[in-house]
């Protein structure tokens, strides 16, 4: 076997330079262009230096051939003659898209900070505080940024100070120099440290190091693992796990964490959670909350409650309002809509368009709409369409400009309204030549247009026919419905498979990849929901081991679209479960079988230990023993009831108001119970009193005996510090001295 040339590290730094020169407003104009041109990349806005060098590292299928043809082209496009034989022996590929590409120019100015400071410092860089800075803030871009990804950008700029982070090239540092990536914690300090020691630890070239790591772990998500070894729940996508817990543990807090770990490939047991560093902490939330904004983001949030049913989750039967009548009325009408979690699957399936696919004018998230040119079957209208490149729909009687102000009186409102402004440039349409066939397949490229030289059909958008003369049967092919009438409306093909027909039909090199980014599916309460009602079928699907890829991969027909459906792999399912709502016994046994349990505990070691002298952490472990033995495990208090409290004051009225409540309703008002618990068996002036009754009330109640007024809660204003140190067993007097240091 030849040895590698390693040719690649002259030209990404004569590249990396070129780009440095760039660094204006009129050269990032020009390198704008240039990367559009040579990248296929045009819709970046503010361009990225960062993001330029790993838009062409990206792992997938032709990936290398891609590769060596885009840096090429950069190379010809900025007059760089430095020699390159296309050999690219040591670059691990990224596994996801840089995520600041375009968006945000306060987020591009961050990486061109970060990309100026490599290039300028050299090999000095590491030992200059602004980089720490500086790639500090570029990690923590709002969630955005996979801190391996980063590493991996930085040793293509300079391979000679970088080490680039993944699961081969950190199992290879730490089983032959004993260099373990766990010192990183996703900061530019502990990477700076790791690469130290690193260079401590070897004088071999950083890029002969990661040549010889296992290419096999190029392409695969990154990860980390944990060094407490009995802490060590893997990771791995497809998995579905529940948080339980008794209230007040920060389930749902930890979610944020848990999906941020998962989507990262690190591990998210209770002990790493626990152990998360700050900054992890605000990265997983920023990560969390952003993903939660995007529309398309990789994580989706719903809680289960009683009423939430199949039709809610999956799919179901939507009533909706039609056009008007000739007589005026609005007519109601039904139509099938797929639930959230329906929805968030098909998003997490839908494959990764490649470069070469851009270039074709999809867009990132394209919508497929069937259309009928004309009706079916040949006719002049869909010559035209097909032979000029456009699409072209009636109602012409409305005129060219529709607005809201339009009678309806022929119909066509919700198909116009497809037609002018849902459809987007870069959707796909599929021209319908019978009710099971398509004939063509086309991305849409221009807005809509009037055209009066039309004698009818004059309404018409311009289209990019990517596969005609085709004869492709959608029933057999993909199992979808037969087609309907009407003139537009979404198709349920999926993209992946109007890509796959594109690509067979031209015969070209792959237009798309699966999409193998985590997804997180975020179940709030889930004990609190019918859950046979709600996911029906789909309970079985859901396991690992049939997911979509899987080798016992199932599939079922959906009672109201017929469609078929699976679960991708690489969707991950979070329930949080509360065990004082419902215990654990109860749960579902098939809930119970697919899903992996993670206790997240009390933890008294977040609160404070001394308030006025009164020791909380003491004070909810004692508690807390007491209801296990008096109650069970699941009915314990959470340390969040007392996290945050900075006074006496605020004490007596976290107890008044939450924990006091919080007991009553676990013993159901049996006062004794509450008492046993507090540790308080005073009469008079304790948590819990009796309650002196008004004899001159009780009229003939007063012959009943001598029998104890009834228990109940002592007002809070007459609660001592006393009465708190007496719940964890310290008297008064012990306390007081050892803060006085009086014998």
């Amino acid at each position: 076997m030849n040895q590698p040339s390693f040719e690649w590290i002259d030209a990404y730094e004569a590249l990396a330079k070129e780009v440095r020169k760039r660094d204006t407003p009129e050269g990032r104009e020009e390198l704008l262009a240039i990367c559009s041109e040579c990248l296929g990349k045009d819709d970046w806005t503010y361009i990225d230096p960062l993001a330029i060098f790993l838009s062409f590292n990206r792992s997938g299928k032709n990936s290398g051939q891609r590769r060596v043809q885009q840096i090429r082209a950069l190379m010809d496009a900025f007059g760089i003659t430095v020699p390159f034989d296309g050999d690219l022996s040591g670059i691990p590929t990224a596994y996801q898209q840089f995520g600041i590409i375009s968006h945000n120019r306060d987020d591009a100015e961050k990486s061109w900070r970060l990309f100026d400071l490599v290039v300028d410092q050299g090999n000095a860089v590491l030992d200059d505080s602004e980089f720490i800075e500086a790639m500090n803030q570029v990690a923590a871009l709002n969630g955005k940024v996979n801190f391996n990804d980063l590493t991996k950008i930085l040793y293509m700029l300079n391979p000679h100070v970088f080490f680039p982070l993944h699961l081969a090239n950190n199992a290879l540092v730490k089983t032959r120099f004993g260099v373990d990536n766990q010192i990183i914690r996703h900061s530019a300090e502990g990477y700076v440290n790791y690469l130290h020691q690193l260079k401590e630890a070897t004088d071999e070239a950083f890029w002969e190091l990661s040549n010889s790591a296992d290419p096999h772990f190029s392409d695969i998500p990154e990860q980390q693992e944990s060094s407490e070894a009995p802490c060590n729940v893997s990771s791995r996508q497809g998995r579905n796990i529940i948080l339980y817990g008794p209230p007040g543990t920060g389930k749902t807090h930890h979610v944020a964490a848990t999906a941020w770990l998962i989507a990262n490939g690190r591990d998210c047991s209770p002990c790493a959670l626990r152990s998360l560093s700050h900054e992890d902490e605000k990265a997983a939330k920023a990560w969390y909350d952003g993903q939660l904004r995007q529309t398309n983001g990789q994580v989706a949030f719903t809680t289960f409650h009683q009423s939430f049913g199949y039709e809610e989750f999956i799919e179901g039967i939507r009533p909706i309002i039609a056009d008007e009548t000739s007589e005026g009325e609005s007519e109601l009408t039904y139509r099938y809509e797929d639930g959230i979690f329906k929805s968030f699957c098909k998003r997490a399936a839908r494959p990764i368009v490649l470069g070469g696919a851009e270039d074709l004018g999809l867009n990132s998230n394209p919508n497929i709409w069937k259309v009928s040119l004309d009706g079916t079957g040949p006719n002049p209208t869909r010559t035209d369409c097909l032979e000029n490149g456009h699409i072209r729909i009636g109602w012409d009687d409305y005129g060219p400009t529709i607005t809201g102000e339009i009678d309806y009186k022929d119909g066509g409102k919700q198909i116009l309204n497809y037609f002018v402004n849902v459809m987007r440039r870069g959707d796909i349409v599929l021209s319908c030549y019978s009710a099971t066939t398509v004939d063509a397949i086309g991305v849409i490229t221009g807005d809509p247009e009037w055209h009066e030289e039309y004698d009818r059909l004059k309404r018409q958008r311009a289209v990019k026919w990517l596969a005609k003369d085709l004869a492709l049967d959608i029933v057999d092919e993909f199992n979808l419905p037969t087609m309907t009438l009407s003139t537009i409306y979404r198709s349920k093909m999926s993209v992946g498979d109007a890509l796959k027909v594109i690509q067979e039909h031209n015969g070209g090199d792959s237009i798309s990849e699966p999409n193998d980014k985590p997804y997180i599916f975020v179940i709030d309460e889930i004990n609190r929901g019918n859950v046979s009602k709600i996911f029906g079928e789909l309970i079985t699907l859901i396991e690992e081991s049939k997911r979509e890829g899987q080798p016992e991969a199932q599939c079922t027909i959906l009672p109201y679209t017929k469609e078929r459906f699976s679960v991708p792999s690489n969707v991950t399912i979070i329930g949080t479960m509360n065990t004082a709502d419902r215990s654990l016994t109860q749960i579902d046994t098939a809930l119970r079988r697919r899903f992996e349990f993670l206790e997240i505990a009390p933890d008294p070691s977040l609160l404070s230990e001394n308030i006025e002298g009164i020791d909380l952490q003491k004070l909810l472990e004692a508690m807390n023993t007491r209801i296990a033995a008096l109650y069970d495990r699941e009915h314990l208090i959470g340390h969040s009831y007392l996290m945050g409290v900075d006074s006496f004051a605020e004490l007596k009225n976290r107890f008044a108001s939450r924990i006091i409540p919080l007991l009553q309703e676990y013993f159901y008002d049996d006062y004794e119970k509450i008492r046993l618990v507090l540790n308080d068996e005073r009469d008079g002036d304790g948590f819990v009193v009796r309650d002196g009754l008004d004899e001159r009330y009780l009229g003939n109640l007063g012959n009943l005996g001598n029998r104890d007024a009834p228990l109940t809660i002592n007002d809070s204003t007459r609660w001592l510090p006393e009465h708190f140190m007496a719940i964890y067993g310290e008297a008064l007097s012990t306390a007081r001295s050892a803060e006085t240091g009086e014998e």
